[in-house]
């Protein structure tokens, strides 16, 4: 009964940092403290009362420091990531704006083609003007046809390659001899361009290779492959197609080599993105919108293989591509690829209608 207990606040400069419990035996023995705190100002108490609180004070600093030190790094991280987005957008920006330039030169120069040959046979019609002979006429409709089909051409691989850029495009597969598919696309090809002073050579110890494809893609990467090579080789230049199979990988390689400028291995990994052209490896009378490429290296993974360029080589420019060798297992007939049903010869006047030396 006659102990007591004293709970008294401990300040430095008007601030709280902590409280001192006293315990009395006896109560006559309790000091008077005034107001209920002890005078900080008194030697011993006052220095062990500043330790603690320059002690918390430091905790609190170190504390404060972090979290400020925390948030400058959060902030430098976001802006980081900003600017990245930033860069991302410009270079967007800009490849959709080169994309449209070369887009309107793309489409300006068959339409102007169309467009002056057009007048010129209507002006000539309605001004009786017979100087014009059999075999001119027959030429300013060869070159209307083929400017209609680059325009065509043009549509196509734009719509293509939106389509695998907005994921819209489902592969329906079947199981086709995939030797007998390239080799007539190859022959189709070569015939095309028989009047003509170039060549395509077909070549392959294989026979028969089963697996699943879409034989109209196969067209596309093979017409595509071949009509980038037939603008850079020479007039009587060559193209060779071979084929290789690795049982151990159960892949099937696709080898396109033609005898046209090697393309450096900087250049080699920026020539099937979108939009883009190699500047030194292109000849002003060979137009081309950098698409083409680019929808060869949408097709090919597709059909889940892989397309690169074959930088080793000591001449000219050789494609490389591979397809897995996988079939439909619920599919027990094989299908036939027709030539004739498929209208070939009418695709390669599409694909290689922006080959003007043909």
């Amino acid at each position: 009964e006659n102990s007591i207990f004293k709970v008294i606040p401990l300040k430095i400069d008007g601030r709280l940092i902590g409280v001192m419990y006293i315990y009395y035996e006896n109560k006559d023995e309790c000091i008077d403290t005034k107001d209920e705190c002890i005078d900080t100002y008194d030697g011993f108490i006052y220095d062990v009362l500043h330790r603690i609180s320059n002690f918390f004070i430091n905790i609190e600093l170190k504390n404060e420091l972090k979290e400020k030190l925390y948030k400058s790094q959060e902030r430098a991280k976001n802006l980081e990531h900003e600017i990245d987005i930033l860069e991302e957008a410009i270079e967007s920006e800009m490849v959709k704006v080169n994309f449209l330039e070369n887009m309107s030169h793309e489409f300006k120069t068959p339409i102007n083609i169309i467009l002056m040959i057009s007048k010129l046979l209507l002006s000539s019609i309605e001004n009786n003007d017979f100087n014009l002979d059999r075999e001119k006429i027959i030429n300013y409709l060869k070159i209307l046809k083929q400017n209609g089909y680059r325009i065509l051409r043009l549509v196509n691989n734009i719509l293509d390659s939106t389509k695998f850029d907005n994921k819209h495009d489902t592969l329906e597969m079947h199981n086709y001899n995939i030797i007998s598919v390239v080799e007539d696309i190859v022959l189709s090809a070569a015939d095309y361009i028989k009047n003509t002073e170039r060549s395509i050579v077909f070549d392959t110890e294989e026979e028969e290779v089963i697996l699943a494809c879409r034989p109209s893609y196969i067209e596309k990467i093979m017409l595509n492959l071949i009509s980038n090579s037939l603008k850079f080789i020479n007039d009587n230049g060559q193209i060779e197609v071979d084929i290789k199979v690795k049982q151990e990988e159960e892949k099937l390689y696709i080898h396109l080599k033609n005898d046209g400028p090697s393309i450096s291995k900087k250049d080699a990994q920026l020539i099937f993105n979108k939009f883009v052209q190699i500047e030194n490896h292109t000849r002003r009378q060979n137009e081309g919108s950098g698409i083409g490429l680019y929808l060869v290296k949408c097709l090919v993974e597709a059909h889940g293989g892989k397309i690169w360029l074959n930088t080793e080589v000591e001449s000219g420019v050789e494609f490389i591509f591979y397809l897995p060798i996988k079939t439909i297992d619920n599919e027990d007939d094989i299908k036939i690829y027709s030539i004739e049903e498929h209208s070939i010869m009418d695709k390669c006047n599409i694909e290689f209608s922006d080959v003007y030396s043909l």
